[in-house]
């Protein structure tokens, strides 16, 4: 696997674990805040994220299968 293609994995890896288990308490309060101002509904922000995520975990996939 390219280091690009390892990079990009790694990076979907990392925003998907913080996703499901949260950032460290220092750093979790300022991104609530952020989102409550950006658009005052962070469920609809962490909807849009997630979605974000899956969507580039396929495009992984389909990648990681097409160098199989």
């Amino acid at each position: 696997m390219s280091e690009e293609k390892k990079k990009a994995f790694a990076d979907v890896e990392d925003r998907f674990s913080r996703f499901m288990f949260g950032e460290p308490k220092e750093n979790r309060e300022s991104e609530e805040d952020k989102s409550r101002k950006d658009d005052g509904n962070p469920d609809e922000k962490l909807l849009k994220e997630l979605d974000s995520l899956i969507k580039q975990a396929a495009r992984i996939r389909r990648l990681l299968l097409k160098k199989q």
